[in-house]
C-alpha cells in the first residue's frame, strides 16, 4: 500500500464519521417530528376492553410486535 493510499484512508474515516453524525441528526429530528405529530389519542378495542392511548404508543407497540413476529418466522424457517 502506498503512502497516498494510507493518507486517503485516514482522511476518509473522519468524513464517514461526519456523514454518520449528520445522518443520525437528521433521523433524530425526523423521529422527534414524527412523535410530536402523533400524540393524539386513538381508540383501540381489545377483546374485553377499550382504551385511548396516544397514537405513537400504538405505532411503537405495532412495530415491536411486527419485528418480533418477523424474527420468530425467520427463526422457524431456518430451523
Amino acid at each position: 500500500m502506498s503512502d497516498r493510499d494510507d493518507k486517503e484512508t485516514r482522511e476518509s474515516k473522519p468524513k464517514r464519521e461526519v456523514a454518520r453524525l449528520i445522518a443520525l441528526a437528521v433521523l433524530t429530528v425526523a423521529l422527534a417530528a414524527f412523535v410530536i405529530d402523533n400524540t393524539q389519542s386513538v381508540r383501540v378495542g381489545f377483546v374485553f376492553d377499550e382504551r385511548n392511548p396516544p397514537l405513537i404508543w400504538v405505532l411503537v407497540v405495532t412495530l415491536l410486535l411486527g419485528a418480533l413476529i418477523g424474527r420468530l418466522a425467520s427463526w422457524l424457517r431456518n430451523r
